[in-house]
């Protein structure tokens, strides 16, 4: 079965992540905590193009999808018009 993060987040993107563990963790232990109802938001907050994004789908990926279902959502690219936002 293919999910959707394999198609926002295609191999050669993979090959770009690099270690970003500390980061990965934490979203891992808020993770933890969420499904022992006790988990908080978290927002990334940061300059452009520094990963923010890239780390988000990496720890996606990384995800028991039988524990957690998670959504990535691209504003940038959804910000056009309504009938735009809602096809994507």
């Amino acid at each position: 079965m293919r999910y959707t993060i394999d198609s926002i987040y295609p191999e050669k993107e993979r090959k770009l992540f690099t270690n970003r563990e500390v980061e990965l963790a934490i979203l891992d232990k808020n993770t933890e905590k969420i499904l022992d109802n006790s988990g908080e938001n978290i927002c990334f907050i940061g300059l452009r193009r520094v990963g923010k994004s890239l780390t988000l789908k990496e720890y996606i990926s990384r995800l028991d999808r039988n524990k957690i279902f998670a959504v990535y959502m691209d504003f940038e690219r959804l910000d056009t018009t309504p009938e735009f936002f809602a096809v994507q």
